[in-house]
């Protein structure tokens, strides 16, 4: 897209050239416009370069900030994923389970393990067995 948008920081315009939209790009600068003069305000006297530094730490604290609780959510989504995936997994498996204790009309004889272990019935068997 590679528009230009000009954007005022301590009283000088700025002209940025981005790729990102005209929209995205404006939220960004009223974002830096906003932390420059809470630093202007805070840093009285100091220089152009102070209050733009003061600035620059103040946003690197946030996006730290908003870099660890994203961390902190994606542990907690694997954390609850994971064990999501170990519940379902005991309970097919339960499934499995009740599945073979049951006896199976087409098996003459079922074993303490409740497998078949007799021969099937022959009307069960395919065509050809």
């Amino acid at each position: 897209m590679n528009s230009v948008i000009e954007i005022k920081l301590l009283g000088q315009v700025y002209g940025l050239k981005t790729d990102l939209n005209i929209s995205q790009t404006k939220a960004i600068a009223k974002c830096v416009e906003e932390k420059v003069e809470e630093a202007d305000k805070d840093s009285e006297g100091h220089s152009r370069l102070d209050t733009a530094v003061l600035a620059a730490l103040d946003i690197a604290g946030d996006f730290l900030e908003l870099q660890e609780k994203h961390a902190n959510l994606i542990d907690g989504i694997v954390t609850r994923s994971e064990f999501l995936l170990r519940r379902i997994e005991t309970k097919r498996l339960e499934s499995i389970a009740k599945r073979s204790a049951m006896p199976d009309a087409r098996c003459s004889s079922s074993g303490d393990d409740g497998l078949c272990h007799g021969r099937e019935d022959e009307d069960s068997r395919p065509e050809g067995a």
